[in-house]
């Protein structure tokens, strides 16, 4: 595994990846449903409850952890919702505490909480339910409160809804104990107004904002730190997929034009951005959707994917009393242009090695690689430096295009038919369309024109330039979205008819109407 945490490790052991396990997953709505593993798994590599169960054991604890299956882990994980639990926890699946193996894999999705035949909904206290009456299970997670409810003529429970039941007569599902079935909870929590508590009223907790997060003369930002469209968390998952991460292929950070004239901030710049703590090299986009006085930049790369993009080394040390949360919304920073001396961008069939480099961003793509670039010095062996980056075969046909006074250098490496990797070097921030050059790697170039159009940087004769992807499900690019409404198409849906861009998952329709706006305006000057 090649990940930011794994080189801190004393002991690595492989663990099954998301598709090889074989257990269950909860939802956001609290539903939990079986998971089948759909590939081997690989080499030595076991399930986590595996690798933590033979720890347990070497440890010393074999009674405690001689699981023999995952349905056994989950039974236990059953019961222990449900030990002492008596209505004050809202996690609570005690009603599956016995449930054997054949019971197990023939597990239908439910929703918690489904407590064990008998236990409380709600825990005592000092202040009986509305209507002077304590409520309990009667007999198991699949039965109908209707005329519970009616007798009672109040909420069952925090959720508003009832509990669905199997059909009169219907079959039980084998191994599961009697009464209970697998279809769980039709509801929401809270609906009607109760909460778990002993009283079911809500507890609001009085909040005292930080002092120690401002912003100074020195610091005069704040910065926010989140999420982007198409990765997850450190792109462990997604940093593999070349479709997610054709979206966005480096680290940013989002900057009001009136701030980036301020401190100095072209579009497209390299930027410094500082905290009392630390810093990092990140690329300049100039948005008026930027609040001024503000900055924003993903949280996502890691030293695996960038040179310096780790905003978690900017934020403060501070972590909410209560949650534990970490302050990673709020911080004072500054901002300033990285004086680079050069900018390069590269594909490469192999994993580049940029370390010399002062700024660099690794993305994958179809075939290989692409990394942007930029240095703190121009007087480089740009050859030697493409070699390095390349791993090129011996033998393999070098083309290359230097114009040293402009400080332009283009260089392309071929292995028979196939384009090992192509640099390109300006002053500037370089104006080479990412998607088409990333994509020349998975073509074969036979023609020489073909070869000759790489170290151009401009596809010929009849290709045609994407542009930056914006629909990632279709690998639909800006240019053909504008080409698109410049033919008549005036709406996201006539998008999706036209081209399919934003039919799928919809998270690009946002872009989509972007582009109709800028070139309806465009169109109207």
């Amino acid at each position: 595994a090649r990940t930011a945490t794994v080189r801190h490790a004393h002991v690595r052991l492989p663990a099954a990846a998301w598709g090889e396990k074989d257990g269950t997953v909860t939802n956001s709505e609290r539903r939990v449903s079986r998971q089948r593993a759909f590939l081997r798994v690989p080499g030595d590599a076991l399930p986590d409850w595996r690798i933590i169960a033979e720890v347990g054991k070497r440890m010393g604890f074999g009674e405690a952890f001689s699981y023999a299956s995952p349905a056994e882990v989950f039974a236990e994980h059953a019961a222990l919702s449900g030990f002492e639990n008596d209505g004050a926890r809202d996690f609570d699946i005690g009603a599956y505490a016995g449930v054997d193996a054949e019971g197990y894999e023939a597990l239908e999705p439910f929703q918690w909480p489904a407590p064990s035949q008998g236990a409380p909904l709600w825990p005592a206290g000092d202040l009986p339910l509305k209507g002077g009456d304590r409520l309990s299970w009667p007999s198991s997670p699949i039965h109908n409160v209707a005329k519970r409810k009616q007798s009672a003529k109040l909420p069952i429970s925090p959720l508003e809804g009832e509990m669905a039941g199997r059909p009169e007569g219907g079959a039980q599902a084998g191994g599961w104990p009697e009464g209970v079935g697998t279809t769980g909870l039709q509801a929401r929590f809270f609906a009607n107004g109760n909460f778990f508590t002993p009283d079911r009223k809500a507890r609001f907790i009085a909040i005292r904002p930080t002092t120690e997060i401002r912003t100074s003369p020195d610091y005069p930002l704040i910065l926010n730190t989140g999420r982007i469209r198409d990765h997850w968390h450190t792109m462990t998952r997604t940093g593999k997929s070349p479709r997610l991460s054709q979206h966005i292929a480096e680290p940013f950070v989002e900057i009001h034009p009136a701030d980036a004239q301020r401190f100095g901030i072209g579009d497209a710049d390299i930027a410094r951005v500082s905290s009392p703590r630390g810093d990092v090299l990140v690329r300049a986009l100039v948005t008026a959707r930027q609040r001024q006085g503000s900055l924003f930049a993903p949280m996502h790369w890691t030293d695996q994917f960038s040179a310096k993009g780790r905003l978690d080394t900017l934020t403060a040390p501070l972590t909410d009393p209560i949650s534990g949360q970490p302050a990673l919304k709020h911080v004072a920073a500054r901002i300033e242009k990285f004086a680079a001396k050069a900018f390069g961008f590269a594909v490469t069939r192999r994993r580049p090695e940029p370390d010399t480099a002062a700024y660099w961003a690794v993305a994958k793509c179809k075939g290989g690689w692409r990394v942007e670039l930029a240095f703190a010095e121009d007087d480089i062996d740009w050859a030697g430096f493409a070699g390095s980056l390349f791993g090129a075969p011996v033998g393999a046909e070098i083309l290359a295009y230097h114009d040293r006074d402009a400080g332009q250098h283009r260089i392309a490496a071929f292995d028979g038919d196939q384009l090992s990797g192509a640099l390109f070097v300006a002053p500037g921030p370089v104006a080479v369309s990412r998607g088409w050059a990333a994509e020349q790697l998975s073509v074969d170039h036979v023609d020489r024109r073909d070869r000759l159009a790489i170290v151009a940087g401009r596809p010929g004769g009849v290709d045609v330039d994407r542009g930056a992807i914006v629909c990632s499900c279709f690998g639909v690019g800006a240019n053909q979205i504008a080409e698109a409404v410049r033919r008549g198409c005036g709406s996201v849906a006539a998008i999706g008819t036209a081209l399919h861009a934003g039919t799928n998952c919809g998270s690009c329709r946002a872009e989509i109407r972007v582009i109709i706006d800028a070139q309806s305006l465009q169109a109207a000057e």
